[in-house]
């Protein structure tokens, strides 16, 4: 389904490479807290978890979070949970949530910010990729997916840097199978990072995609919050 603003292509070679340098410091280079407080929800940091703040005046989980609008009682798989941001506003608004993440400090961080929350012990699962969730299905999938395309990153920066286009592909292609019926992932992606990929890999996965949200994003540039769902009437594509 055609969407808002069109592509607008990558930036020139030396502009790209200082628009993710800024970015990366801007998202790395600042001291985690232990505590933040969003939206009324309390949140626990460790190191190794991405910081959801705002960094240059905008941050993807956070419009991810807000743009989700998800329906009380939907089964929700949250990708990637890191501090809980989407998993507790998806838990507020009814849905039953099942939080996975390759970060052992994940499990610690998300189970009191529920617990603070009112919101009772977590499903929450730690392992790699989808794998703590397999043979599993669900209403709607939720992941911040590694945007900035650059040389390969170690440390938090592995979760921001798309270094490896087939990790994208893999996560894609197994949650389009993990999705139930009408079921549909919500992913936010930049325009000038690699988007006509990701449009390939959305398409070659069998997903039908839209944009549902739209910003313009200091340094960032334009950022859409994509959602897609197996293509069963039509062919897979925007």
């Amino acid at each position: 389904m055609a969407g808002p603003p069109s592509y607008r292509g990558p930036l020139p070679g030396p502009l790209a490479a200082a628009r993710r340098g800024l970015l990366l410091a801007a998202w790395l280079g600042r001291p985690l807290p232990q505590t933040l407080s969003v939206d009324g929800l309390h949140m626990f940091f460790e190191e190794g978890l991405p910081d959801p703040r705002p960094a240059l005046g905008f941050s993807l989980v956070q419009f991810l979070a807000a743009g989700m609008q998800v329906r009380s009682g939907e089964r929700v798989l949250d990708v990637g949970t890191g501090a809980g941001w989407v998993a507790l506003t998806a838990t507020r608004a009814g849905a039953q949530v099942v939080a996975i993440d390759h970060e052992p400090a994940a499990a610690r961080c998300v189970r009191r910010s529920f617990l603070v929350a009112g919101f009772g012990e977590p499903d929450v699962r730690i392992g790699p990729g989808l794998e703590p969730a397999r043979g599993e299905e669900f209403d709607v999938i939720t992941w911040v997916p590694p945007t900035l395309a650059g040389p390969t990153q170690t440390g938090a920066g592995h979760r921001l840097v798309l270094d490896d286009r087939g990790r994208v592909t893999e996560v894609l292609n197994a949650a389009a199978k993990m999705l139930r019926r009408g079921g549909r992932i919500l992913i936010p992606f930049p325009d000038r990072d690699a988007t006509p990929w990701l449009h390939s890999a959305l398409a070659a996965a069998g997903l039908r995609f839209a944009t549902v949200r739209y910003a313009e994003a200091p340094v960032l540039g334009p950022v859409r919050l994509y959602c897609a769902w197996v293509a069963r009437d039509a062919a897979p594509g925007e």
